[in-house]
């Protein structure tokens, strides 16, 4: 499987050549929604947020049928996730 990673600018141009994406900080700079033309495909979309609250985001993320969790930025295995 080959994911497009933070691309938001060519999500539409390149939907058809990867099978799922992933993004970092989505809700932190409000582009989350732009994901639907993957999720509308069927195809995963997968994200990382530092800064944001799992609070702030764990509705809208299920709402948008995006899989996102909270990391640290220093990428450890801590990790808090919308099933938490």
């Amino acid at each position: 499987s080959v994911a497009l990673k933070n691309d938001v600018g060519q999500l539409a141009d390149l939907v058809d050549d990867f099978d799922f994406a992933v993004n970092e900080q989505c809700f932190e700079y409000e582009e989350c929604e732009e994901y639907a033309i993957f999720t509308d495909k069927d195809k995963a979309v997968f994200g990382a947020e530092y800064k944001v609250n799992t609070t702030d985001f764990c509705a809208d993320a299920k709402a948008l049928n995006l899989s996102v969790m909270k990391k640290k930025l220093l990428l450890t295995d801590w990790r808090e996730t919308c099933d938490d």
